[in-house]
Order: structure tokens, then C-alpha cells, then sequence
């Protein structure tokens, strides 16, 4: 697909004047002022981010009534329950209430339900279980914000539920003891994009300012180091692809820092089966830790999952991150059958010819039709959904594009759907499998009401056209300034034009390495899965590439990551 590439340009002047007033250097300043940074406090803020400056918690409707029910809970004694998702987001908010509780010397216990046997959300008969346990406060996390029914079933036996959940809310609202989600009417938090870990963090940070008024510490119970499991924060926040501005960058940017720290054996545990160094980005954790702990949950059990990121012994959390890096690798081989059959429907279907995908398969593996639905995305960038079909059910999820809400499309066409809930790009879905073709009709009318044809260019934001020459170590410590990057903090991308390709080679069947000159000027890169394109030796390109540093058996070097090209 052919992108559209938009260089974004400030005049010099500006450049020049606001890396003085910052004290950075003219590309630092560049890329702020394309990100729309231009007040020096602001700036500063961007790149030194500080815990202090997190918003109050308690602007956070429910988060009163939701530390208070928690802190009777542990006066009292009761047995708590914490009810987590399987995805990586439902883990490290799982594991993240799990540590404190721990360390406050106070028991709980906790579920995650089974992909396969349960579903996604609350579930009556698991609910009813945990009831008969005696457990008297269930504290769900990343998810909830859905269960009016399973949650006034818990009410009716003196169950209460606090429901902290980051999904779109619909029109009713459960009746939970407290709803701490930032997107529910009149919530006054100002920030509304925080995954279900940050929010989770947030509550945690509220509960402890609670104790300490209540003096709580200083009978018995220790105060939990809240800065400790940042780390589970990061990576909860980065593989939910949620912004990484505003609080998310605060506790991210921390969160790094402290994975860096080895202080948690199951992180440093996954950090080796993964090949990962001492530097830790959030590349490392969307792409290496997040997708292995994801692999549980989608092809087994997600308590593998919270069992390595709790062991207290480094070995034994080395044990589980193997187990979950083999199933992390029999996903892959999943994943890379079904994008071949799906990108055959769609083929099938006319390809860009239709405004959105709905694509289904019987046997397909549900595990990981979110995975499948990205790639559809990522290659047609057309709103999808994969429904894995079991029968008389499918299960499935759903990935869209900018200018393409998916729970407010699927609200158009929800008629028939017997479950949807989601976010404004990820959505999972439950419908009858004799209901796939008109759904299927149904999406792509919305779709084609709410898309224009522009919708359906993928934009690459240029920040800069450089030399070749220019393209250097201190360019990229300049770069990483801005770090950590990922969604809403994009890699700054740069354009290079005229460059000569001298050496190319394919490495793993889809990826390419070359080496590119212009001026005397020798540069290498590295093009991920773009060996269908791949230039021949002495063709002349225009290069859109981000500046980084690799690091292979100990060596560092400079390289150019390539994002898109055209001949010259």
C-alpha cells in the first residue's frame, strides 16, 4: 500500500529561538515544536518527566467510595478477590493490587478467567464460586465496566464489586460498590487514555494516601514502595497501545527505569528469554515482553503469566518465562497460517475495493485474531475484524484505522452481535456464526458512511529531510531525548533523498538489509518485512527511515530503520 509521506516543517527562526529559550539542541527543539511543544515549561516537563507531577487520584469518580470500601474490607479482615483479563494489561494490573496487598502483610487471592471456557469480562458461574469461598469484595480489573448483570448478581449475595476498568462504558452503568473508569459521565480526571494498570496504579496511590492519613503504617503493616512496581505499569501501559503522553509518558518513562533496575525476577526472567540487554525501551516491551506474556493467555492460561511476574526466586520465574517463550513461538506459527488464509479472503473479497474487513474461519484459533486482524490492518489499513468460528459462535476481534471509532461503528451494526466492548481501535466481539454475512454487510455500510477515500492513505510523518551524513550517534541521543516512544509519541522519522543502494540481502525470508551511499557517506539499514519490494543494487531512493542504535553480541552501532521508500 502506498503511503502518503507529510513533512512537517518549522521555520528555522523558531528552531533557532527555542532551543535557546530550552536549552537544546536545534533538533531536540525541531522535533518538540512537531509535537506541539512550544512553551519551554512544557518542553521541560516533555523531557524530564517527573512522578510529582501525576494528576490527584481522587478526580477520579469512584475513587472515594472505591478506597474506602477496600480499606473497611482490610480492617475487617474479609477475604478479597481480584479478578484480572488475560491480556497483559489484566496481568500486570492483577500482579500490580497482588504486590501491595503482599506487601501490607494482607491475603487475598485472585482469578483470570479462561479465554476459551469463560469469555472475556465477569462471568456468573466463576462469580458464584468465588462467592461460595466466602469472599465477601471483588476488585476487577480491565474489565467490568460491562457486567451490570453478573455484578447485581453479586450484590444479591452480599458480594460488593469495585470495578476498575478503562473500556468504553455503555448506557448503564454496573451496581458496584465504586466504577473508577475515567471514560463513565462526569468524571472530572482530565486525562481519559490511562490502560487499566495506570488506573489501577492511580487507585493504589489513593488507598495508600488514605492509610497514611489513617496513620494505618504505623500498627503493624508496612508501607508498600508504590515506585517499585512501576515496572509492571510500563509494561501493562505499553502493550495496551494506549498514548504514550501525558501520565502514560510520566509512569512509563519511570517504569522503564525501574525494569532496568532488575528488581523484579520474573521481569529480568523475560528480559533474558527474550535477548533483551540492560537498555530496556518500550519497543523491548511491545514487541519482545508484552507479545510472551500475551502467549499464556491466548494459548493456555494467563496465570502463567502473574505466576512469573510474582516469584520471589529468580529460577523460578526463569522456568515459567521459558514455558511462556515456547508458546509465545507456537503463536507465531498460529498467527502466520491465519493472516494467510484472512488476507485470502480478503483477496476474495475485492481487497481495497471495500472500506472495512470482516473476516471468519471455522477452526480458526481465537487466541489470536487480534494479532491477525492488526496485520489485515497494517497491510490494507481498512477497519477489520477476524472471527474465530467454533460451530454456531464465533469469537473475534476487531482493529480499525484513524477517523474510524470501532465501538461507535459496531453501535451502528450491534444488531447483530450478541456481545461487543471495546475501545476506539481494539474491539472483541461474540456473534452467530449464520449472522457473519450481514454483519458483515452491515460494517461496510457504516464504513463506508464514516470513511472518505483520504481516510484510507496511511500518513507517515516526516519530521525532517537530512543528509546522509547526518545521520550519527549524536543524532540519535538527540533523538532518544523524546523516549520512550510508541503510540502518540511516534519515533521521529526523517527523509533522505537520492541515496545508492550498494549491498542488499534478505535475512529471514521477509526483512532486508542494505547499505546505502550518497557523498561518500555510507550508511546500513535494516527494511522489516519488505523483501516483496526489495531494490536492486544501484537503484537510486528516497528513504523514510528513524535514526537508532543496535546492539548485536555486545556491538553498538548506528542504524537506519526503514519505513518506507520510492525510487529516486
Amino acid at each position: 500500500m502506498k503511503n502518503r509521506w507529510i513533512i512537517l516543517n518549522s521555520p528555522e527562526v523558531c528552531i533557532e529561538e527555542f532551543a535557546r529559550e530550552t536549552n537544546t539542541s536545534p533538533l531536540v527543539a525541531r522535533l518538540l515544536l512537531n509535537r506541539g511543544i512550544n512553551d519551554p515549561s512544557d518542553a521541560k516537563r516533555f523531557l524530564e518527566p517527573r512522578l510529582a507531577d501525576l494528576t490527584s487520584p481522587f478526580l477520579l469518580r469512584g475513587m472515594e467510595n472505591a478506597v474506602t470500601r477496600i480499606m473497611a474490607a482490610i480492617n475487617r479482615g474479609e477475604r478479597i478477590t481480584i479478578w484480572g483479563d488475560y491480556d497483559v494489561d489484566g496481568v500486570t494490573s492483577t500482579t500490580l493490587l497482588l504486590s501491595f496487598f503482599r506487601d501490607l502483610g494482607c491475603p487475598v487471592t485472585y482469578f483470570i478467567p479462561d479465554r476459551f471456557v469463560h469469555g472475556y469480562g465477569l462471568s456468573s458461574e466463576p462469580l458464584q464460586h468465588i462467592a461460595d469461598q466466602g469472599t465477601t469484595l471483588v476488585i476487577a480489573v480491565d474489565c467490568g465496566i460491562n457486567g451490570v448483570r453478573q455484578v447485581a448478581e453479586m450484590a444479591k449475595r452480599n458480594v460488593d464489586v469495585i470495578v476498575v476498568d478503562h473500556h468504553e462504558p455503555k448506557s448503564e452503568l454496573p451496581p458496584a460498590a465504586a466504577v473508577v473508569n475515567p471514560l463513565q459521565d462526569q468524571c472530572e480526571f482530565p486525562y481519559k487514555k490511562l490502560a487499566a494498570v495506570g488506573l489501577t496504579f492511580y487507585l493504589l496511590i489513593a488507598l495508600r494516601a488514605k492509610m497514611r492519613s489513617a496513620e494505618s503504617f504505623r500498627f503493624g503493616k508496612r508501607e508498600p514502595d508504590l515506585r517499585s512496581y512501576l515496572d509492571l505499569v510500563a509494561i501493562g501501559t505499553v502493550a495496551d497501545v494506549v498514548p504514550l503522553t501525558g501520565i502514560n509518558r510520566i509512569i512509563t518513562y519511570h517504569g522503564l527505569r525501574q525494569i532496568g533496575m532488575n528488581g523484579r525476577a520474573g521481569v529480568s526472567a523475560l528480559c533474558q528469554v527474550s535477548g533483551i540487554g540492560s537498555k530496556v525501551s518500550a519497543g523491548n516491551v511491545g514487541f519482545q515482553l508484552g507479545p510472551r506474556i500475551n502467549a499464556a493467555g491466548r494459548l493456555s492460561s494467563a496465570t502463567k503469566g502473574v505466576e512469573m511476574l510474582m516469584a520471589g526466586q529468580f529460577e523460578d520465574a526463569l522456568a515459567i518465562a521459558q514455558e511462556v517463550d515456547v508458546e509465545n513461538r507456537r503463536r507465531r506459527s498460529i498467527e502466520k497460517a491465519m493472516v494467510q488464509q484472512a488476507d485470502a479472503q480478503v483477496i476474495e473479497m475485492g481487497g481495497n475495493l471495500r472500506r472495512s474487513f470482516v473476516l471468519a474461519g471455522e477452526g480458526w484459533h481465537s487466541g489470536v485474531t487480534g494479532i491477525v486482524a492488526s496485520k489485515i490492518v497494517e497491510k490494507y489499513y481498512r477497519p477489520t475484524l477476524v472471527i474465530a468460528v467454533d460451530g454456531v459462535t464465533g469469537k473475534g476481534s476487531g482493529r480499525s484505522v484513524a477517523g474510524f471509532h470501532l465501538v461507535q461503528g459496531l453501535d451502528q451494526c450491534g444488531r447483530y452481535l450478541q456481545n461487543y466492548g471495546g475501545h476506539a481501535h481494539a474491539v472483541g466481539v461474540t456473534i452467530a456464526s449464520s449472522d457473519v454475512p450481514r454483519f458483515r454487510d452491515a460494517l461496510e455500510n457504516v464504513a463506508a458512511g464514516m470513511l472518505s477515500e483520504d481516510d484510507l492513505i496511511p500518513k507517515i510523518l516526516i519530521d525532517a529531510e537530512v543528509s546522509l551524513e547526518s545521520v550519527t550517534r549524536s543524532m540519535v541521543d538527540d533523538i532518544e531525548h523524546l523516549a520512550p516512544f510508541g503510540n502518540g509519541n511516534p519515533r521521529p522519522a526523517f527523509l533522505v533523498r537520492n541515496v545508492r543502494v550498494t549491498e542488499i540481502r534478505v535475512v529471514g525470508h521477509e526483512h532486508v538489509r542494505m547499505t546505502v551511499e550518497k557523498d561518500g557517506s555510507i550508511r546500513r539499514c535494516i527494511a522489516f518485512r519488505m523483501a516483496e519490494r526489495c531494490p536492486e543494487v544501484g537503484s537510486m531512493l528516497d528513504v523514510v527511515f528513524h535514526a537508532e542504535e543496535n546492539e548485536w553480541r555486545g556491538i553498538s552501532s548506528i542504524q537506519m530503520r526503514i519505513r518506507d521508500f520510492r525510487a529516486a
